[in-house]
């Protein structure tokens, strides 16, 4: 302990121990956690630096793979499937597939060329779209329009959903288990930047 005039000063050490002690009191501090991963809450999550980072380079790994389509069994049937795809670029593809690990599902529109060959495959955003009960997924087109069922325009829109079960028929999201170290995360940062302003 150093003194100025009389005055107690704290020097640079027992600064970081309270720093320490309050970084450490935070994350022992059992807090209330709804578990319930919102729509925002990915969003948010996914702009996390580390959880950015991981992602990418997870996808970017896939990605840079060559894909090939073959069939087991009919070999005929492997070269239709090659030929309908066209020129279509497979890593946007396995790129849109992927996100439904995060986002929990993820819509793949269709365009048709006249000659049964497909003319591309666009991401749709999974806000436009929302899901029955008892008739499926369905979306509207249009502000105020009337919703398509997805079970009406079959071959027009893919749903890659990820492990969706009768539990979770949106599908489920790998956000779910970093949710709450997360949280803890974001109120350390929180507390730690609260306490340096002071």
């Amino acid at each position: 302990m150093s003194f100025i005039e009389g005055q107690e000063v704290k020097t640079t050490k027992p600064i970081l121990r309270e720093v320490a002690s309050r970084v450490v009191q935070q994350f022992s501090t059992v807090f209330d956690y709804s578990y319930k991963l919102s729509e925002s809450r990915i969003k948010e999550m996914k702009k996390d630096p580390d959880i950015f980072s991981a992602w990418e380079s997870r996808v970017n790994a896939a990605k840079s793979r060559e894909w090939n389509i073959f069939s087991k069994q009919d070999a005929e049937y492997a070269k239709e499937i090659e030929d309908r795809l066209g020129n279509i670029n497979m890593s946007n593809i396995v790129e849109y597939i992927l996100s439904a690990r995060l986002d929990r599902k993820s819509f793949l529109e269709v365009m048709w060329n006249e000659d049964s060959t497909i003319q591309n495959i666009i991401k749709q955003p999974h806000t436009w779209f929302s899901r029955d009960a008892v008739k499926g997924w369905y979306y509207i087109p249009e502000l105020g329009g009337k919703e398509i069922y997805l079970s009406d325009i079959p071959n027009k829109i893919i749903v890659a959903a990820n492990n969706a079960d009768k539990e979770h028929l949106v599908g489920e999201s790998l956000l779910e288990v970093l949710l709450k170290p997360y949280e803890r995360k974001k109120r350390a940062d929180g507390s730690l930047n609260s306490f340096i302003d002071k």
